[in-house]
């Protein structure tokens, strides 16, 4: 019950722009639909299309989603996924979609790093549907296999 709080509180208050503690969202919504970590490679580019992330976070419904199974098919989803990117352009043209609490004007408007208040993005589409964008997710650590005899 306490978890579900604490997501309420951090996703649909305004002072979602003003992080003080990144660590606290990454902890509490991890593994929840409202947390998109990018992948390694997504981390080094210099900007990422915004329409892109609300898709891929899943902001934006994709006909080309297949849970359970992202690993095996990701790079078939990203070519799909263009059949989503005419909702996504719908919902910036209609000024539904807002990125760190300002509405995004363009369809081909991007996220640079600047944009991420601590590592973290805040995409929003409408009032009720928010998804935290991670630029630094937490690496897990595995345990060493090289122990010593």
């Amino acid at each position: 019950m306490h978890h579900a709080r604490d997501m309420t509180q951090l996703l649909f208050t305004d002072s979602q722009v003003e992080v003080e503690n990144p660590d606290k969202f990454r902890s509490v919504l991890a593994g929840s639909q409202r947390y998109y970590a990018l992948s390694q490679e997504e981390q080094t580019r210099e900007s990422l299309p915004l329409l892109e992330l609300a898709v891929k976070s899943g902001l934006v419904a994709s006909k080309c989603t297949c849970a359970g199974l992202f690993h095996l098919i990701e790079q078939l989803e990203l070519m799909l996924c263009v059949l989503s990117a005419a909702q996504g352009r719908t919902l910036v043209e209609a000024g539904g979609l807002y990125v760190n609490g300002a509405k995004v004007t363009s369809v081909s408007q991007t996220a640079k790093a600047g944009d991420f208040i601590k590592g973290l993005l805040f995409l929003r589409a409408g009032k009720n549907k928010p998804v935290v964008v991670d630029r630094e997710p937490p690496v897990l650590h595995c345990p060493s296999s090289t122990g010593t005899s």
